[in-house]
């Protein structure tokens, strides 16, 4: 499941871009701390419907599982519980 990111001006950020930015990088045209607003804080993907908060009390052992395959698989505990409710047929 791929996610979108989109850039403070809410352009999408697209591959080629990426692409564009790392080939100006090598090539060493690309500037560095070119002014412009600063955004701290992690990336959040924008969702085209709202979405809500769920909290889930599990048991330091189960959550020990969940942190190791989140781990293992690269992803976040949060990105972990979606991609699996995303496989479960409903």
């Amino acid at each position: 499941m791929t996610r979108d990111y989109y850039g403070p001006d809410g352009e999408l950020i697209t591959g080629d871009m990426l692409d564009q930015l790392a080939a100006r990088a090598a090539s060493g045209d690309l500037l560095v701390g070119v002014p412009g607003p600063v955004h701290n804080g992690r990336l959040v993907a924008k969702r085209s419907v709202p979405t809500g908060m769920i909290t889930v009390h599990i048991d330091s052992a189960r959550r020990a599982k969940v942190d190791k395959l989140a781990a293992r698989m690269g992803v976040t505990p949060s990105q972990l519980f979606r991609d699996l409710l995303d496989a479960v047929p409903v």
